[in-house]
């Protein structure tokens, strides 16, 4: 009777530990904190115009896919003809990599996050952080109003 007991805590900690070891893969291999050409870097901001850019940390939740995926659509049907120009640019960054660490203290970011940046003469002579953008997280076309309305008010500028 001993010996079943212990074959059977023996699999229950081995069922247990792995299904620990699947939720960490699963939480951490998300996405890779990787820069890539998307990603906003000093050398890829444009001298003049608008910068949009969301922000992310290591690990991205579904929420955070969607606030990514809403933003740059609102983006793409809405400034097609900026972002042709050269107007508009749309970037993705990891705040949390070494590289942009800096963004979370220059633009106030805590989580994932869209920012707005106007660009005059090479420097960033405005920016909005649209944290809103996590209350509209739930309504697709609140969000992207919201996206919208503030990129047209940062392009008047």
């Amino acid at each position: 009777m001993n010996r079943i007991k212990s074959v059977f805590s023996i699999g229950l900690l081995l069922f247990v530990g792995a299904t620990v070891a699947t939720a960490v893969v699963k939480q951490s291999g998300e996405e890779p904190a990787v820069d890539n050409a998307t990603s906003a870097r000093a050398d890829a901001l444009p001298s003049d115009g608008l910068v949009a850019t969301f922000f992310h940390g290591d690990v991205r939740c579904p929420t955070c896919r969607n606030i990514e995926n809403y933003a740059q659509q609102a983006i793409e049907e809405n400034f097609a003809g900026q972002l042709t120009s050269g107007d508009l640019h749309w970037h993705t960054a990891n705040y949390e990599a070494p590289a942009n660490k800096h963004y979370a203290d220059d633009y106030e970011i805590f989580s994932s996050t869209v920012v707005l940046v106007r660009m005059v003469d090479g420097k960033p002579a405005d920016w909005r952080n649209l944290n809103r953008v996590w209350e509209f997280v739930g309504d697709e076309q609140a969000f992207k109003g919201y996206v919208v309305e503030q990129a047209e008010e940062m392009l008047k500028m």
